[in-house]
């Protein structure tokens, strides 16, 4: 068991770690001065792609909260009931690591499943409530697009193999070494689906995003003739 705890604690500290994680690359640009039509166009296109990948999300969140909470449960009391020593120690290991997975599902919630209900009801009738509607757009799919880049993070791959291993390592001490290989196995492949099962589709998003706004692709120029004290003013806006 002193090894399956180990890998629970390693896993833990592990997690932390993983919070100085490189996040996505993010332009700086004064919302401010673009035009009424260009904001609009980026938030329509904010919310096109925040709701694209809703259903995805939600599968993998609920599929996953639905199998790690009843192995939990399940586990835990089969290793409660058992008198046998070696499943005590395998159930007991094996519903450690599923509490984990609840664990990072609770604390770690991914928003990509809310696509872009968080910002859909925002007002946007006049300027200032358009400025403010797509700077937490922008911010929404951000945090998704960094949440989507962990799943080519070393640290979240260490992770999934220090927890199975110590899970593998201590059914192997308590049954054998085949048992504690085939479990440390199954459990590595099986993070790795959690991990790389994700929603990708955010990270690419926010690229095609900074790619437009930073060769103004999505901006037009326009040209207009206003009255002032001189006489006529000419604008030229883009």
């Amino acid at each position: 068991m002193r090894y399956a705890r180990w890998g629970l604690l390693t896993g833990v500290a592990l997690l932390f770690v993983s919070a100085c994680a490189a996040p996505p690359h993010r332009i700086q640009v004064d919302n401010a001065g673009l035009p009424d039509t260009v904001i609009e166009k980026r938030i329509r296109f904010l919310e096109e792609r925040l709701v694209a990948h809703k259903e995805h999300a939600q599968i993998w969140y609920w599929a996953w909260m639905a199998v790690n909470s009843g192995a939990t449960v399940g586990l835990s009391i089969a290793a409660g009931v058992t008198d046998d020593t070696p499943d005590r120690v395998d159930f007991a290991s094996q519903a450690g690591l599923a509490a984990l997975g609840v664990a990072d599902l609770l604390f770690r919630p991914l928003e990509a499943r809310y696509g872009a209900d968080p910002i859909r009801s925002m007002p946007e009738a006049t300027r200032e409530q358009k400025l403010i509607k797509l700077q937490a757009a922008e911010d929404l799919l951000y945090r998704n697009a960094a949440r989507a880049a962990q799943r080519h993070d070393w640290v979240f791959h260490l992770m999934n193999v220090v927890l199975n291993v110590g899970v593998g390592i201590a059914t192997g001490a308590a049954r054998d070494r085949t048992q504690g290989a085939i479990s440390a196995g199954a459990g590595v492949v099986g993070g790795e689906i959690y991990i790389l099962a994700q929603p990708a589709g955010p990270e690419e998003d926010w690229e095609k995003y900074q790619t437009m706004i930073s060769d103004g692709s999505d901006k037009k120029m326009s040209f207009s003739i206003q009255p002032c004290d001189m006489g006529l003013m000419m604008t030229l806006r883009w």
